[in-house]
This record gives C-alpha cells, sequence and structure tokens, in this order.
C-alpha cells in the first residue's frame, strides 16, 4: 500500500500492474534483499546475524535458510568463495 502510495496509483493497479510483467512485490522484494545480501557479504566483514537484521529477516536462521534456496550455498560459503576470487584477481 504504501509503495502504491508513494507513485501515486492504487494498490490493485500496482499488483495488476506487476501482475503484467509476470512478478509480484514480494517477487521484487525478494531480489532486492538477495541482490543487497549478496553485497552485503561481498564487500563489507558485518557478521551475517547484522545482514540479515539490515535485510529485515527477524531470525538469522530465516535469512540463512532463504540464502540457500536462492543461491544454493550458506551465506558463509559465499563469503568465502567471494573471497577467495577476489583473492585471485
Amino acid at each position: 500500500s504504501a509503495t502504491a502510495r508513494a507513485l501515486n496509483m492504487h494498490r490493485r493497479t500496482l499488483q495488476r500492474k506487476l501482475s503484467q510483467e509476470d512478478t509480484s512485490y514480494q517477487q521484487l522484494l525478494d531480489d532486492v534483499r538477495q541482490d543487497m545480501a549478496e553485497d552485503y557479504l561481498s564487500r563489507t566483514t558485518l557478521p551475517i546475524p547484522d545482514i540479515a537484521l539490515r535485510l529485515g529477516f527477524s531470525e538469522t536462521t530465516s535469512f540463512h535458510r532463504t540464502f540457500k534456496r536462492r543461491v544454493n550455498m550458506t551465506p558463509g560459503e559465499y563469503r568465502q568463495k567471494t573471497a577467495e576470487q577476489k583473492g585471485k584477481d
């Protein structure tokens, strides 16, 4: 609702337009969270629980499960892999 108001449209209109693009508000939110998670993990030394909190997860385990489902590795594994890749560059 807040996003629709910020865009000066009704909530249902926003839902319909997103549906026409074969997406949803939740999918866009999940994609942005994933992008931010990958950025935090690869560019900062923030502890994983802090990253989870910044991304709006109430528990680290929820963040861990969601991240692993999307990337097929844990946040710690992802951080280690990107650090290794930076070392090779």
